[in-house]
């Protein structure tokens, strides 16, 4: 488990912006600000409210918003679910479903997050 931080373009309806992003391997999902959400696009309710267990021993946040995005990450463009909360200390985080769909690598040597361009290829032919 780790994390890498790094600014990313969040590309939504409405606008795009460079976000403070936490690639965060002990994190399943994805997730983002409530305040920033709201700029880049539409939120939507999710039907079952979710609860998430935080690296604070103990406490839990509830979710029941989400909002899908693009993000550019090296050059190529990504797509994600993220859900949506106020209780954020970062931007937004970036979950293990979302490096593993991608295959994307944490670099700890380096700092930063190592896209598979080969991969991120066939993704948009298996897409068609």
């Amino acid at each position: 488990m780790g994390v890498i931080r790094e600014k990313i373009l969040l590309i939504g309806e409405k606008t795009d912006e460079q976000v403070e992003t936490l690639f965060d391997s002990g994190a399943t999902y994805s997730f983002i600000k409530k305040d920033i959400a709201l700029k880049l696009g539409y939120i939507s309710k999710t039907r079952i409210e979710r609860r998430f267990k935080t690296a604070e021993n103990g406490r839990e946040i509830v979710v029941d918003e989400k909002i899908n995005l693009d993000f550019e990450l090296d050059k190529e463009i990504l797509s994600e679910e993220f859900f949506v909360t106020e209780l954020l200390g970062i931007d937004a985080i970036i979950g293990a479903h979302t490096m593993q769909k991608y295959r994307l690598k944490l670099d700890f040597e380096n700092d930063k997050v190592i896209v598979d361009h080969e991969l991120a290829g066939l993704l948009l032919i298996w897409n068609v």
